[in-house]
């Protein structure tokens, strides 16, 4: 398993939104908090990082939960939270 850090999840945001050729999502660090819709990463873009996070980390995120990320940063700490052993 990978180690979880912020540039980790910038890199697999960006990473999965270059596979989509219609989007230009450019993700760094001075705009963690900035909504993904304001972004361009739409919903599809954004299931996509769940699930490669979920793969990658070996975690779950309910859809619920993690529809209500509703930035980088909110994201981070909700992956943060799932790799926590209970």
């Amino acid at each position: 398993m990978e180690n979880f850090d912020i540039k980790s999840l910038i890199e697999l945001i960006n990473e999965v939104g270059e596979q989509d050729e219609s989007a230009e999502i450019s993700i760094g660090m001075d705009n963690l908090s900035t909504r993904f819709d304001d972004l361009g990463v739409d919903s599809l873009t954004f299931l996509s990082v769940v699930a490669q996070l979920e793969s990658r980390y070996g975690i779950r995120i309910g859809f619920e939960e993690a529809a209500s990320a509703k930035s980088p940063a909110e994201l981070f700490e909700l992956v943060r939270k799932c790799m926590v052993p209970a």
